[in-house]
């Protein structure tokens, strides 16, 4: 702090500069493409495509690897391998065999390679290879042994980690996606354990007690035999640079398996405490052998060996350390050694491998593209817009036929001069965008060369997808195409009706037709999964075994919902992404699947969302009832429930806001049995409020053979105990208030103290008469009331408690 300077200006505009000209440049050619493509062809993932300035070169590394690939021509070549018997002892008979590599490698003439072969033969007094198989003609030769060269090699310990070699050793060795691996480093750092993990820096700064941490890691008995490798080294990093902005990434603190990280993040935590350890440990020495004999007078081979002399920082790295390859011992210069056969090899060539993520990141960090905090984000992207598969462990990237396309159909030096002060942030995008704007309408006028090379890879619309339902202008069948974006697609009519992204599988409603325009209304299906309220606690990441399935359904009119009528807008993206007009949207008050027929009243989160709850009058025999803005939903049950209809113009007499339903039961209706009356609350009620009471529990009708009800969703007893809420969020929020699913708008709103837990009662409210507040009952999930609670004094059966 008492070295504080200004901050560089050039800098932040050189960062102002690269932000505009990404996002004019990207906004610009990413709608023109999306627009043009996203419709004309159906096996097209065509939900965006994208274009960047860093996320279309980290494409182009992927693809130039993938052509290389498929221009690689495999070549066939030819090698020479002796093998030599090498006698271990003078008295010995028998030796060991012994082969070599030849000093000239491969030969790819199989001629000249058999010349070779011939010559050698000869000359080493085996004799000719057309005298036996394999070049063993059952005699043996000599040659000599001419050199035994021996040298030390040390591998030097790793350098400390900043972000880009942190992505590259997570992906290499752990086999995590970089953006994936950064995400957990951040979780990490916020509890404490990590140092922050977006950092240049490769040095140490010399403020950092080095001494003082391996100390702490040599007091856990875990980490005790690596800190007291970390102690005989130099106990410095090696070489690196020193960026100015934070220090390489390490432990703050040390902690054993599974005491506070498990899984990944432990993993995570593991590979760099190690990684720091080891970048102040010794470094690896290694002794090389290399033997070389002579064949023939002129001929050399190779036989190497080595032998691991000192361990150093492998002991913490153990998958670093090299493994010993050991010479037949008695070997010295000038000795005859007995040459069994001289075999010649063939094999062919191998193309290069498809680039790991660890790689691309090199190239990208290599070539400037992106900093340490976005290139994950970068290679990211290209992965989520189905430009490029990751296959394996070692996260080998493929580019998809949409990513290839894309390169084969298509400068960042100039914002280093802003950030050098050698130019104007202004006179930069001026020129920038003047470049792009020529490339853009470039572009724009070839890009039915692009489209030429998309219609040799893609399907075109009209011959995608299979036959779904009947289109409302000309009633031939419309074709489903569930590719991204899902749509409908009628080939007569040249009409393409889009549907609610990510709401598979789709189910057509044949005897539901929409009165304003002839189409057969669709079921949507969403299937989101929320995790738990633990996993939400602890921060951590998905499970399968964490995380519970959260449902919604409803309809929509395929023409309604990309058209709406009456010159209606169509709605922002919901909670759910979609943007068109649901059925239970519709404000139309002719349409019998709209909202204005068969809207119930106020959606249950109160202050939290502005939506209504609507009947969804096609969902039978399913029955269930929707917000409109919200992931609310209420479903009955379908074993008791035939039908559900929405009572006109009957208002619920206690909270005056939602509107009665009838619900038609497939057998009489049974109240719950329930336990012995419990004494009532200590402190009386006024007489408004019982009267208010009694007008609550009077407020369902039930007809006289007890196989229909009448009454308030929010109100009635009875309706609640034949029907259930599903919606993740009102789960969380009960849990932090204890607050009951059904929070209807009524006077009797109260704090009640039962057992010594407080708690408030399910259906509290505002209606006419406030009134003063009431006691409500005991939300203790630690207090077995049977399902019953207390408002106002009265227990109420509540099937939610």
């Amino acid at each position: 702090m008492n070295n504080l300077v200004e901050p560089n200006l050039n800098e932040s505009r050189a960062v102002d500069t690269r932000q505009e000209l990404d996002l004019k440049v990207g906004v610009a050619f990413t709608r023109f493409q999306t627009m043009f493509f996203q419709d004309k062809y159906g096996n097209l993932n065509s939900a965006l495509i994208s274009y960047g300035p860093c996320q279309t070169p980290t494409l182009g590394f992927c693809v130039d690897r993938h052509d290389a690939i498929q221009k690689f021509v495999p070549e066939r070549f030819y090698q020479l391998t002796p093998t030599l018997i090498v006698s271990t002892s003078q008295s010995s008979s028998n030796g060991v065999e012994l082969e070599a590599e030849w000093e000239r490698g491969r030969v790819f003439d199989e001629d000249v390679a058999k010349m070779f072969q011939t010559m050698l033969l000869d000359e080493s007094g085996i004799g000719s290879s057309s005298e036996g198989k394999g070049g063993y003609s059952g005699r043996t030769g000599n040659a000599t042994l001419s050199s035994l060269d021996v040298s030390i090699q040390r591998n030097p310990r790793p350098i400390p980690l900043n972000t880009v070699a942190f992505l590259k050793v997570a992906s290499s060795q752990l086999g995590l996606a970089s953006y994936e691996a950064l995400n957990i480093a951040e979780q990490i750092y916020t509890r404490g354990i990590l140092s922050y993990p977006r950092t240049e820096s490769t040095m140490y700064p010399a403020s950092f007690d080095v001494v003082g941490i391996v100390q702490q890691f040599k007091n856990n008995d875990y980490w005790r035999p690596y800190a007291e490798v970390a102690l005989q080294g130099p106990l410095k990093g090696r070489g690196g640079q020193d960026m100015g902005d934070h220090p390489p990434l390490t432990p703050t603190q040390p902690i054993s398996p599974n005491e506070q990280l498990t899984g990944v993040h432990w993993s995570v935590y593991d590979l760099v405490t190690r990684h720091f350890l080891a970048s102040l440990s010794g470094d690896c020495v290694i002794e090389k052998t290399d033997a070389v004999f002579t064949i023939g007078g002129s001929e050399r081979f190779h036989s190497k060996a080595k032998r691991l002399l000192e361990e150093g920082f492998t002991q913490i790295q153990p998958w670093l350390k090299p493994r010993d390859v050991e010479l037949p011992s008695g070997l010295t210069v000038g000795q005859n050694i007995q040459l069994k056969k001289i075999s010649l090899t063939t094999g062919l060539t191998s193309p290069p491998e498809y680039l790991t993520e660890s790689d691309l990141i090199t190239l990208m960090e290599k070539n400037g593209i992106g900093t340490d905090s976005s290139i994950p984000t970068h290679v990211n992207s290209v992965i989520q817009r189905n430009y490029v598969e990751v296959r394996g462990n070692a996260r080998h990237m493929i580019p998809t036929q949409l990513g290839i396309m894309l390169v084969h159909g298509y400068h960042q030096t100039l914002i280093t001069l802003v950030a050098e002060g050698k130019a104007s942030k202004e006179d930069i995008l001026a020129h920038s965008i003047a470049n792009f704007k020529t490339k853009f309408m470039y572009f724009q006028l070839n890009i039915n060369f692009m489209d030429e090379l998309f219609q040799s890879s893609f399907t075109k619309l009209e011959d995608s997808g299979k036959p779904f339902t009947q289109c409302g202008q000309c009633k031939r069948f419309m074709n489903l195409i569930q590719t991204r974006p899902a749509r409908l697609y009628c080939s007569t009519c040249d009409l393409i009706c889009k549907l609610p992204d990510g709401a598979a599988p789709f189910i057509e409603r044949p005897q539901q037709i929409c009165p304003l325009d002839g189409f057969k209304l669709v079921e949507c299906n969403f299937k989101q999964q929320i995790p738990s309220q633990q996993q939400q606690q602890s921060g951590s990441g998905s499970d399968s075994n964490s995380t519970q399935n959260n449902n919604k359904t409803f309809s929509i009119c395929p023409y309604c919902y990309n058209f709406p009528p009456e010159g209606l807008k169509l709605n922002p993206r919901g909670s759910l992404g979609e943007r068109g007009m649901r059925c239970q949207r519709c404000p139309n008050q002719q349409c019998q699947y709209g909202r204005e027929m068969n809207m119930i009243g106020p959606c249950f989160r109160e202050g939290e969302c502005n939506g209504v709850l609507v009947l969804d009058s096609t969902s039978q025999p399913n029955w269930r009832m929707n917000c409109t803005e919200c992931q609310l939903q209420v479903t009955f049950n379908k074993e008791l429930v035939a039908s559900v209809q929405v009572k006109r113009n009957g208002i619920c007499n206690v909270c005056e806001q939602m509107k009665q339903i009838v619900v038609q039961l497939g057998k009489k209706f049974e109240q719950p049995q329930k336990k012995k009356e419990q004494p009532l609350h200590p402190n009386p009620i006024t007489q408004a409020e019982a009267e208010q009471l009694q007008e609550q529990i009077q407020s369902t009708t039930i007809s006289e053979d007890g196989t229909q009800i009448t009454g308030c969703l929010d109100c009635s007893e009875e309706i609640h105990n034949i029907c259930h809420i599903n919606e993740s969020e009102s789960v969380q929020y009960n849990n932090r208030f204890g607050r009951g699913q059904f929070r209807g708008r009524r006077s009797f709103r109260g704090r009640g103290h039962i057992g010594g837990q407080r708690g408030r009662g399910s259906f509290r409210g505002r209606g006419r008469s406030r009134g003063r507040r009431g006691r409500g009952g005991n939300r203790s999930r630690n207090e077995d009331t049977n399902g019953y609670e207390f408002v106002g004094g009265k227990k109420i059966f509540n099937p939610f408690a």
